[in-house]
Order: structure tokens, then sequence, then C-alpha cells
């Protein structure tokens, strides 16, 4: 059973590697998969980063 839900997300995929490894460190688990969006800023793509971490009671 899920008991905690947290959205990771930003524009630089190297961060947000580092963040989930953090939270993977205290115990976070992925849930579903990577989600990329590749909005258009001021006439340049910009990628942007989703990862949902949830913890587990078991």
């Amino acid at each position: 059973m899920i008991t905690d839900y947290k959205v990771v997300y930003g524009h630089d995929i190297w961060i947000l590697e580092a963040k989930v490894k953090e939270l993977l460190a205290d115990g976070w688990q992925p849930f579903n998969e990577l989600q990329i969006s590749t909005p258009v800023m001021d006439n340049v793509i910009t990628p942007f980063y989703t990862q949902v971490m949830v913890k587990t009671d078991g």
C-alpha cells in the first residue's frame, strides 16, 4: 500500500537524476515511468522531466 507520494520534476535531467537517487536512498521507489514533455518557450524546445516517487508500507 502506498503511504506517501512525491513528484520530482525539472528541466535538467542530471539534477532530476540526483534527486531521484537521493530519494531512493531514503526508501522511496519510482512509480510508473519517467515522463518527458517538450514545451516550447521563447521559440526554444525546453525538455521538462517528471518522475513520481512513492513510499510503501512494506
